[in-house]
């Protein structure tokens, strides 16, 4: 296992230690809708999704998860995001999903881009929330 991947696993076995309330949140939601994002309370470090492996999936799934395998993207929004209203506010983000989240979806998708295609899905999904919170934070 590459030391990134390692470090992330550890980390998520640490996290799961120190905050077991969010942890269980997180498997939670990822049980309920296959999809949770850093906003939903999953509070663990963004290193953890920027190197997420089948071993974390695996711990995931030891600890309760009953999904698929579980993918990650994370991006950092700030003033470097193209777009305006990024300008004003800035996080780095992540969004975890269940791998046949975006299937329904996928009909004339070859298989072999079909990760590429889920991320890029992710991606939509994770700037609309970042999107909504900017909303909230102004309307506030």
């Amino acid at each position: 296992m590459i030391y990134t991947q390692q470090y992330a696993l550890e980390a998520l076995k640490d996290f799961s230690k120190r905050s077991p309330e969010e942890f269980r949140l997180t498997i939670d939601e990822l049980n309920k809708r296959n999809f949770v994002a850093y906003l939903d309370g999953a509070y663990f470090e963004v290193r953890i999704a920027e190197h997420w492996s089948e071993e974390c999936s695996d711990y995931m799934t030891e600890c309760g998860y009953n999904g698929q395998e579980i993918w990650t993207y994370s991006k950092y929004y700030g003033e470097s995001t193209p777009g305006e209203k990024y300008k004003e506010d800035s996080d780095f983000l992540y969004v975890l999903f269940a791998s046949d989240l975006y299937e329904h979806d996928m009909y004339d998708v070859i298989e072999e881009d079909k990760k590429d295609y889920s991320i890029k899905e992710a991606e939509k999904d994770l700037d609309s929330i970042f999107a909504d919170r900017l909303k909230s934070r102004s309307n506030n």
